[in-house]
């Protein structure tokens, strides 16, 4: 399931008729590609970056609530359609709950929702025993001493405090911000009706670049191709041609460029992670195929990448958009409205 998928999906009546053996299958597998997206997410910030870290956590927060709420809707409707029977199993669903729970105790991929209720009822016995406390002080009566802290149900209760202030603050953000995703959609709109194209939605899954260049070689180039080769043409073209690329790279903090190792890690990960794609991997791309690559976006003329290197050459035409989705970066293809010109 794509990160659209999670932030979008409802459940329709498949989903429902669901039993809950086959609801927590599902629901532990959708946890576990959101948590690579997140991972792949966190991997955006830039140490130092202070400001996208923020935007990392305030987009992290808007998927996990997204995520958790529409878990919760899927079993409060699986509950009222089955409130005695499950009927896979003949167990009440409490049982079927109680014996899932137990199965997956020494899972790690614990649902978020179990997560998040045990920090609230962590955090509700820590108040409990604060206001007994706190009476026995004023009425001299004398209250039973609660057993040694649970620190690690403590720091639960703090990280679920910091998550849910992060989650408000998303919340006031998106409120108060002027929806760049639409203004963004709009002058990407008017620029390509003008140059007689439309949009081919790619999957947001951090192969978007490589799967919209796919997209463009079968129907412009009668090449077919998948985004793992060219994901492994550009790594092997930018080893290659290393000098074409440090110098563009990140620097650290001293301005030292990448080292021979930190070059040979990138192109690993170009190659075999779903790491996002930009500028210098259609750089690499572009060289690589022999083809050139127009890009259009919101605010900037037309890019035109090694037009004057494969002079009358049909190029590949993708689109960047900034604001689409909460993840980042984002390419689609662009097709032609008249495939016979």
């Amino acid at each position: 399931m794509t990160t659209e998928e999670i932030e979008t999906y409802k459940p329709d009546n498949a989903s429902i008729a669901e039993t809950f053996e086959e609801l927590t299958l599902r629901h532990k597998k959708e946890l576990k590609e959101l948590t690579a997206k997140i991972t792949a997410l966190k991997k955006t910030a830039t140490k130092g970056d202070k400001k996208r870290k923020k935007e990392v956590q305030n987009d992290i927060a808007k998927l996990e609530t997204e995520f958790r709420k529409r878990q919760e809707e899927e079993v409060r409707q699986l509950q009222q359609q089955s409130p005695s029977k499950n009927e896979s199993s003949g167990k009440t669903l409490k049982e079927e709950i109680k014996n899932n729970k137990n199965e997956d105790s020494s899972d790690e991929d614990v649902d978020i929702t179990d997560k998040l209720l045990a920090r609230m009822e962590a955090k509700r016995v820590e108040e409990e025993e604060k206001a007994a406390l706190k009476a026995s002080k004023t009425t001299n009566i004398e209250v039973p001493k609660s057993k040694k802290p649970n620190r690690h149900k403590i720091r639960q209760a703090r990280k679920a405090a910091i998550m849910a202030e992060s989650q408000l603050e998303a919340e006031n953000e998106a409120n108060n911000q002027v929806n760049m995703k639409e203004i963004e959609d709009k002058k990407i709109t008017e620029k390509i009706i003008t140059m007689g194209l439309s949009i081919k939605e790619i999957a947001p899954d951090g192969h978007c670049l490589y799967n919209a260049i796919s997209d463009q070689l079968q129907i412009g180039h009668n090449i077919a191709t998948d985004y793992k080769e060219l994901r492994r043409k550009a790594a092997a073209y930018m080893r290659e041609h290393s000098d074409e690329f440090i110098p563009f790279l990140p620097t650290t903090q001293d301005g030292v460029l990448f080292s021979a190792e930190q070059f040979s890690k990138y192109c690993d990960d170009l190659e075999n992670t779903a790491v996002w794609g930009g500028q210098l991997e259609i750089h690499a791309i572009s060289k690589s195929l022999k083809l050139p690559v127009h890009v259009v976006q919101m605010n900037s003329p037309l890019l035109k990448i090694f037009d004057d290197i494969f002079p009358n050459t049909k190029p590949i035409i993708i689109s960047f958009h900034q604001y689409m989705y909460g993840l980042g970066s984002h390419y689609n293809s662009l097709r032609n409205n008249n495939p016979e010109d």
